[in-house]
């Protein structure tokens, strides 16, 4: 990969976080995790255990996002979709009385 695309990707990736501000708060934080930031991680031990810790963060937050998305496509009806409609013709036409329900002998 040359400079050029290196940079592209850069300010892809940028702009598609900043579309999801959660998700770029727990990737900050787990940069921070990785260069210690706050001196904490002393072993290998204590290391893993925090990434692991911001992995799980991180997974949980971009479900959460992701749920969030799917459900605002659902709440926006398809185009030509209409709630409440008369039953077709064709239901009249294939139950007995007209898809009236059962009739009383």
């Amino acid at each position: 990969m040359n400079k050029n695309q290196s940079g592209e990707g850069a300010n892809d990736l940028a702009e598609r976080l900043g579309r999801h501000p959660a998700l770029m708060s727990q990737i900050k934080g787990l940069l921070d995790e990785v260069e210690n930031q706050s001196g904490a991680l002393r072993s290998a031990d204590e290391a893993e255990k925090a990434l692991i810790g911001r992995l799980r963060k991180l997974g949980q937050t971009g479900l959460a996002d992701w749920a969030e998305r799917e459900a605002s496509k659902l709440a926006v009806p398809p185009a030509g979709a209409r709630r409440g409609s008369k039953k077709s013709v064709l239901v009249e036409q294939l139950w007995p009385g007209g898809g009236l329900g059962a009739e009383v002998a």
